[in-house]
């Protein structure tokens, strides 16, 4: 996906956080995320899903967060 948005994958850090309780962490389904070519009512019943959220961990999974966070460690650098 980052690739397609000309994203340098190569280019990131990589750190584990600590979350304090006023945070708020949404899992989604980023596949849901392809649908340019979808008619506009499948797009809106396709937000809906995503918005909703999964509980699978996978690749496929998109985290978003808003919060307050404490970085534990830097895992990996590669700027």
């Amino acid at each position: 996906y980052g690739k397609k948005l000309n994203y340098d994958v190569a280019n990131k850090t990589l750190i584990e956080i600590d979350v304090f309780d006023n945070s708020n962490i949404h899992f989604a389904d980023l596949t849901l995320l392809n649908c340019n070519q979808k008619p506009h009512n499948e797009k809106v019943e396709i937000a809906r899903q995503y918005w909703q959220g999964t509980d699978v961990r996978d690749m496929n999974t998109e985290v978003l967060f808003t919060g307050q966070f404490k970085i534990n460690k830097i895992i990996e650098n590669n700027k």
